[in-house]
């Protein structure tokens, strides 16, 4: 499995590390090996996030907490899993957004211009405050 977060990571190109991938997708044992093996829990990302922004509190705690316990500083407040959230509730709409895994698609974006066009909201095809707001989702 640790093959899959590394060709991953390779192909995100937005700066994100084995373990932040590790996170985003819920790998406890990815997590584990990655730690084990030395990997930086204050790496940051291009939008300065830490790995510990990446795993969901909800879903896999357990995760947030072996990253607190490696000595990842407290969460930035900006969401890795944003994107996920939007192409899963984008989807749950009924717009084909393609899998909610964080990686940015022509096929996302064009969901999201379509979402904000029937909302009647500025067809930006970005996640700005507007838009969030109407997905119900908060952009911290």
């Amino acid at each position: 499995m640790i093959l899959a977060v590394l060709l991953f990571f390779l192909g995100s190109g937005d700066g994100r590390t084995p373990l932040m991938t590790a996170a985003l997708l819920g790998h406890i044992s990815e997590v584990k090996e990655l730690l084990a093996a030395g990997a930086d829990v204050k790496a940051r990302d291009k939008e300065k996030r830490l790995a510990i922004d990446y795993a969901s509190p909800r879903e896999h705690p357990e995760i947030v907490e072996m990253l607190k316990k490696a000595g990842s500083p407290p969460p930035t407040g900006r969401s890795g899993r944003l994107l996920c959230q939007a192409q899963a509730k984008l989807n749950e709409l009924g717009y084909e957004a393609g899998p909610a895994d964080c990686v940015e698609r022509q096929m996302f974006w064009d969901a999201l211009g379509a979402f904000q066009h029937i909302m009647d909201l500025a067809v930006t095809n970005q996640l700005d405050a507007p838009t969030l707001a109407a997905l119900g989702l908060d952009g911290r």
